[in-house]
């Protein structure tokens, strides 16, 4: 899937989901919330909207991001990701991507009340 036809599902109905990544150390977490951070706009370009960037007092060492997509662009959405993550390479110069444990994902679903759709 290239960029053009990413932007032209991404207005169809959203998926959903939590991406959480754990870190080694407090130092490593701050670092990786400024990397994800300043890859929004790239996300977006690909149809994938952050809707915001967190940490839990519950999950030590972990960036929380809530991410959306297009349905359309689902099948899809790891091979975005990975091609993001490669453009992302340069802005992690300096960051030991050793420090990154593992990343998790949940899917989530709007309830029909949602401000989310």
């Amino acid at each position: 899937m290239n960029l053009a036809q990413a932007i032209s599902l991404r207005e169809e109905m959203r998926i959903y989901q939590l991406r959480i990544y754990h870190l080694r150390t407090g130092s490593a977490t701050e670092a990786y919330g400024k990397i994800w951070a300043d890859q929004v706009e790239s996300l977006r370009e690909y149809g994938v909207e952050t809707h915001g960037i967190f940490t839990s007092p519950s999950k030590h060492n972990a960036i929380i991001a809530l991410v959306s997509y297009s349905e359309a662009i689902a099948p899809h959405i790891a091979a975005i990701l990975d091609a993001i993550c490669s453009v992302c390479q340069t802005d992690m110069s300096g960051f030991d991507a050793g420090q990154i444990i593992r990343g998790d994902d949940l899917l989530l679903q709007p309830l029909p009340i949602s401000q989310l759709h």
